[in-house]
């Protein structure tokens, strides 16, 4: 994010969500912007009205009408007042709130989680497509996706893929270890990507969403038992690989990280995983990031579109700006 021009030691970007060419970003003291880095076209969002919650997601959902160059689109945080809960403390109430940019207005609601969650559940991300908002929570044995409909005021709760679990793992651990959420060519996509102890191989499952006249189910489009990742993986000095993210527009490409903990380097490692056929995979080193903590890492994957993403004026005197400070 060069082109922000950030200015203070103590400032950082932090992408949230993406659509086509566009990213909601995050600033420091916690300053939302929706912007294009192509046109270096952005806004600056309102506070929101739950900004003291420390534990929050935020999602962009966008509604795009192509006889219409400018798009509509809602942000939505989803966050919980508990900001001192402990590992094993949970909380069943969470906050809804949505700006919309049609008003330049935050609106603010609750509802109650169908379980308790508790911090670890914050660390999944909320991905938009085509104006719903999902977000995944639970655990292997008790865990979903919460879909959020702003413009039609709905939620709804889709389950999980029958076949999605931690191969040889009999531990409730958090969705959020192995577990990735995504968007590919505007289809939603749930991935595991995970070690497997017996065979010192990976796993790699994705499956896409089927949502028909309120009818969902999953379809398995990659099973992959047995792939060797070409290099030492698991070892002292390195974290098993995490997927960090989908290639927005192609369906056989994936990214995944490396956290190296050797005293001599400490970086986090970026790659990217092309799918060949059944446990073919070529693999590329893409870039190395400083170190910080692994949960942390977004990576998107840009669109771009024949013509660029406009962002719409807010009302009543917000106007796109090209100079971010």
């Amino acid at each position: 994010m060069r082109w922000c021009d950030i200015k203070g030691g103590d400032a950082y970007d932090y992408i949230w969500s993406s659509f086509d060419d566009l990213l909601l970003v995050e600033r420091s003291l916690r300053k939302l912007y929706v912007c294009n880095p192509f046109t270096k076209q952005h806004i600056a969002i309102p506070i929101s009205p739950n900004a003291t919650h420390k534990l929050y997601r935020y999602a962009l959902g966008v509604l795009r009408d192509f006889d219409e160059p400018i798009i509509k689109y809602k942000v939505v945080k989803v966050s919980t007042k508990e900001n001192d809960v402990e590992y094993l403390e949970s909380s069943y109430l969470i906050h809804l709130a949505i700006f919309c940019s049609e008003t330049g207005q935050w609106s603010h609601s609750s509802f109650k989680s169908p379980v308790a969650l508790n911090r670890w559940h914050f660390q999944t991300n909320a991905v938009g497509n085509n104006g719903v908002v999902y977000w995944l929570y639970g655990s292997w044995t008790n865990g979903g996706i919460i879909a959020l409909n702003p413009y039609l005021e709905l939620s709804y709760l889709i389950k999980l893929p029958l076949l999605l679990g931690c191969k040889g793992c009999l531990s409730d651990c958090n969705l959020n270890s192995k577990v990735h959420v995504g968007v590919v060519r505007g289809k939603l996509r749930i991935a595991q990507f995970n070690w497997c102890k017996s065979t010192h191989l990976y796993e790699f499952m994705a499956w896409e969403l089927v949502d028909k006249d309120e009818v969902r189910s999953w379809n398995l489009v990659h099973y992959h038992d047995e792939m060797m990742m070409g290099f030492q993986c698991g070892s002292v000095n390195s974290l098993p690989f995490t997927m960090i993210a989908f290639h927005s527009d192609d369906g056989n490409v994936f990214f995944f990280q490396r956290f190296n903990d050797n005293l001599t380097s400490n970086n986090i490692e970026i790659f990217q995983c092309r799918i060949l056929g059944k446990n073919r995979i070529h693999i590329e080193f893409l870039c190395c990031l400083p170190p910080t903590s692994p949960m942390n890492t977004r990576v998107v994957s840009l669109i771009h579109p024949a013509w660029p993403t406009q962002i719409p004026y807010l009302r009543p005197h917000h106007r796109p700006s090209n100079n971010m400070k």
